[in-house]
């Protein structure tokens, strides 16, 4: 066996053990997320980005920051829930512009300091944190969370760096919105799979050729 064929080897076999475990991880973490309840929260650990949930009184503030260089940016929102222990904690809230939900928060879009009603959203969320959506996000809401804290002048304000994504204000909406969201998962798994395969007949052919 020459020099070329075995690094060959080995490269498709470090493709093919990578491909695999990329497959089985996503399908691992597909099956973690499990709605969280409302009454299970603390102030502690009420949300880290690794489950969906459900929250009956979540207020949106302020919007703080957009994607850039689109007509039609998707919009980061600071919102608030209180905690089982009734403590107040701020988060961010992601709205996409092909979602029903970015009609109705359009008031919050606006430069300025608008009159607007505030506006409370109860239902299913999925959560994910706020680093792996947009890295520049995290201190953009640093920056509105602490102004928000400072202005309210209370103790005990608590900031989670996380995001949510509405999933629906029912459980059936959410199952819905649920299956959306992981087929694009379950294709992607196939997809791996099917590389890993190509992979796999590719080294087996390299191991007759070298026999």
């Amino acid at each position: 066996m020459n020099e070329t064929d075995a690094k060959k080897r080995f490269i498709y076999g470090a493709l093919l053990g990578a491909l695999i475990l990329a497959a089985c991880l996503l399908l691992v973490l597909q099956e973690k997320a499990k709605p969280v309840l409302f009454p299970e929260f603390s102030a502690s650990d009420a949300l880290d980005g690794g489950a969906d949930c459900y929250l009956n009184a979540l207020q949106v503030l302020d919007r703080y920051a957009e994607e850039p260089d689109r007509k039609n940016p998707s919009e980061l929102l600071l919102v608030s829930y209180r905690d089982r222990d009734e403590n107040e904690v701020l988060l961010s809230l992601l709205v996409e512009p092909d979602e029903a939900l970015y009609a109705r928060l359009s008031p919050y879009y606006a430069g300025g300091e608008a009159k607007r009603e505030m506006v409370t959203l109860s239902g299913y969320f999925f959560c994910e944190p706020l680093n792996a959506h947009n890295k520049g996000a995290t201190s953009a809401f640093d920056a509105d969370a602490q102004e928000y804290i400072a202005w309210k002048g209370e103790e005990g304000i608590a900031m989670n760096p996380v995001v949510l994504r509405f999933a629906g204000a029912t459980e059936t909406d959410y199952e819905a919105a649920r299956r959306g969201k992981n087929l694009g998962n379950v294709l992607t798994v196939v997809v791996l799979f099917v590389l890993a395969a190509a992979c796999g007949v590719r080294l087996l052919t390299l191991k007759k050729k070298t026999a």
